[in-house]
């Protein structure tokens, strides 16, 4: 899996089926956890992450897209909340 961290701090994933399996899995830490943090999202992808990443995510993930770009795909997240 190919990943790149955009300056907007959006993931890029290489494939389609990279992004639905980041979805999916961070739509399986919401249900367990109750959110998911963005540290969640980079470790999912395989980014670093800093102390402040799992201090923001969040609660629900209905209705994310993913929507291509000229890099690969992106998942549509809601703007991030603290947690």
């Amino acid at each position: 899996m190919t990943t790149t961290q955009s300056p907007s701090q959006e993931v890029v994933l290489s494939t389609r089926k990279d992004a639905e399996r980041v979805l999916e899995a961070l739509i399986d830490v919401v249900k367990r956890y109750s959110n998911a943090t963005i540290q969640d999202l980079y470790d999912l992808t395989g980014l670093p992450t800093t102390y402040v990443h799992h201090k923001w995510g969040w609660t629900s993930l209905e209705n994310i897209q993913i929507k291509q770009v000229e890099n690969g795909y992106v998942l549509d997240l809601p703007p991030a909340e603290e947690i």
